[in-house]
């Protein structure tokens, strides 16, 4: 597919918002993810296939699906879900669940791609024939831990990240209203012992290379603690995706080229500026958003004549309510190996890259071996932005 997309227009009045703003924006998000676009009419599609996102709704009968819908889509047929995170309640819905799902591992494989290359560079560096690579910045990236890297430690790297919710994760408490970082190289103790058998001296280069890619010891420093009232999930969890993707900014020119041409956006560059700009208004988002219950406008069943892989009569058992397992388009759902994202079914991608996906999680639609990643620039968070307690990593409190 042909790259097309373009950053949506930031809004300089910064006390009015329309649906076109905070579409454009939850477009902008999904399409972070390379293997995900959404349509001129609001339905995201995997990118590979075509293929819609159909998802249950609530307590429905599993069999029936809809196709999911952005909110503020300029026409939203009957028989659809809409996705509108900046309503969050006491209860989960599936289109939330579907979109931070996708958000959160999709920075968590970021971060696994970009720890595959820089070990690839650091191997083949040792061999001069094959690496005429005299970068300065990266022979300085790798050089506090080039030599305790190896072929072996691709695949215990792939081993560790058999289940990348225990490896790095973004992860949200409801009762504290707080998002954070699970890193199990950095603060899970039982992360090391059930992986006993991954030789030493990989532990020291992948912590080593956590805490330089990170500045942090653990993490505790990007946690972020939402004071917005409304959709906290939404507030917490972009500004801790915010300070991630802040401090990947350097190492996504190191990723192969062929990865890179995956990307959605132009020279594969995330505007942290817009992120920012729209995290400081989402309490005017959600004053648009907030009469649209997601789920609200789906009704009866869906009409399988208007959208494309009609549904079977496979009952969903995946991990959401009404998700059919046998599906291929309700993309990223636990339990759906058709995907060929799960353990044991890994695609084999040019770079020789692989990407095990959590069974246990919901995955990233699309996500094979070839993960590109983002060439983001500097964030432009406002500082008298008070909506939440905010910590950028080693840049301070924000």
């Amino acid at each position: 597919m042909e790259n097309n997309t373009v950053l949506p227009a930031v809004n300089t009045n910064p006390t009015v918002t329309t649906d076109e703003d905070i579409f454009n924006f939850l477009k902008w998000l999904i399409e972070i993810v390379p293997q995900m676009y959404v349509d001129e009419k609001g339905y995201p599609h995997r990118k590979e296939s075509g293929e819609y996102i159909y998802i249950g709704s609530g307590n429905s009968d599993p069999k029936v699906m809809k196709p999911l819908i952005l909110y503020g889509a300029s026409f939203i047929e009957q028989d659809v879900n809409i996705l509108n995170p900046f309503v969050e309640g006491l209860t989960k819905n599936p289109e939330s669940e579907w979109f931070y799902s996708i958000l959160e591992l999709s920075a968590s494989n970021y971060v696994r791609m970009i720890q595959k290359s820089l070990i690839m560079h650091a191997i083949a560096s040792k061999d001069k024939k094959k690496d005429p690579n005299n970068d300065i910045e990266l022979a300085a990236i790798l050089a506090p831990w080039v030599d305790k890297v190896d072929e072996t430690t691709l695949k215990e790297l792939d081993q560790l990240t058999r289940k990348m919710t225990e490896y790095f994760n973004v992860f949200y408490l409801p009762k504290r209203r707080e998002a954070r970082i699970h890193c199990g190289l950095l603060n899970d103790k039982n992360f090391r012992v059930a992986n006993k058998k991954v030789r030493a001296k990989t532990w020291d280069a992948l912590i080593t290379l956590m805490k330089q890619m990170f500045q942090t010891e653990d993490f505790s420093e990007y946690a972020v603690i939402s004071k917005i009232s409304g959709c906290p999930q939404l507030d917490a969890v972009l500004r801790v995706l915010l300070q991630v993707y802040t401090m990947l900014n350097r190492y996504m020119r190191f990723l192969p080229d062929e990865v890179k041409e995956d990307f959605n956006f132009p020279d594969g560059e995330v505007d942290l500026d817009y992120l920012s700009n729209c995290i400081d208004n989402l309490d005017l988002f959600r004053s648009k958003a907030k009469y649209l219950v997601p789920s609200a406008m789906a009704s009866n069943t869906v009409n399988t004549s208007t959208f494309p892989n009609p549904i079977s009569n496979v009952s969903g058992s995946v991990g959401l309510p009404g998700m059919n397992p046998n599906m291929a388009a309700p993309v990223g759902l636990p339990g759906q190996a058709n995907l060929g994202l799960f353990n044991g079914i890994q695609p084999q991608f040019s770079v020789g890259m692989t990407m095990n996906i959590p069974s246990s999680g919901v995955c990233i639609p699309g996500m094979g071996p070839s993960m590109p990643m983002m060439n983001v620039s500097a964030p432009g968070i406002n500082p008298m932005n008070t909506s939440a307690f905010v910590n950028t990593g080693p840049f301070g409190k924000r």
